[in-house]
Order: structure tokens, then C-alpha cells, then sequence
């Protein structure tokens, strides 16, 4: 089982994430926050987000394209340096 994790490192705890080698054990709280309702998406339904949201909406467009939807994307981040994951949305 693979799990990635996308964070940007901004203190100490971030810092130490970034040092961890892979296979390393977790304890892990997840599931937190409301989720998205896929199953009334429009057809053509807009992804509209940037920075910490970037990652849900990856996911999300997987899902909604799996549905068949015609997904669109529009990131946003605070400068070309910080963009990250537009490869992994033009793969979709």
C-alpha cells in the first residue's frame, strides 16, 4: 500500500516530515472535513483552487472523471516557485 503525502515544510514539524524515509510507520488522523458530493456534479463540473486545496481537487477529478464527467481545472499559487501537481492534472 502506498500512501503520499503532499505538504510544504513551514516549521518544525514540516521539517521533520521532509527527513523521514520511506517505509517509515505513521500515526496518521484522517478523515476529517465534509468530503465532496460527486453524485450531483454537473457535466462539466470547474475545480477551482490552490496551495493546501490543490490536493483533494487532484482526487477529486479522478473520481468525477471516472464518472465520466468533462472536468476543468484552475489552480492557483502565490508564485511560479510554488506550483506544484499541473503535470499530474494535465496527465489526467
Amino acid at each position: 500500500t502506498t500512501l503520499t503525502l503532499i505538504y510544504k515544510v513551514v516549521g518544525e514539524g514540516t521539517a521533520q516530515m521532509s527527513r523521514m524515509v520511506a517505509g517509515r510507520e505513521l500515526d496518521l488522523l484522517t478523515g476529517l472535513g465534509n468530503g465532496f458530493d460527486v453524485h450531483n456534479a454537473a457535466q462539466r463540473p470547474l475545480l477551482v483552487g490552490g496551495g493546501v486545496g490543490v490536493p483533494p481537487l487532484y482526487n477529486l477529478a479522478k473520481v468525477l472523471l471516472a464518472a465520466g464527467k468533462r472536468v476543468g481545472v484552475v489552480l492557483g499559487f502565490n508564485t511560479a516557485d510554488e506550483v506544484f501537481y499541473a503535470d499530474e492534472f494535465r496527465a489526467l
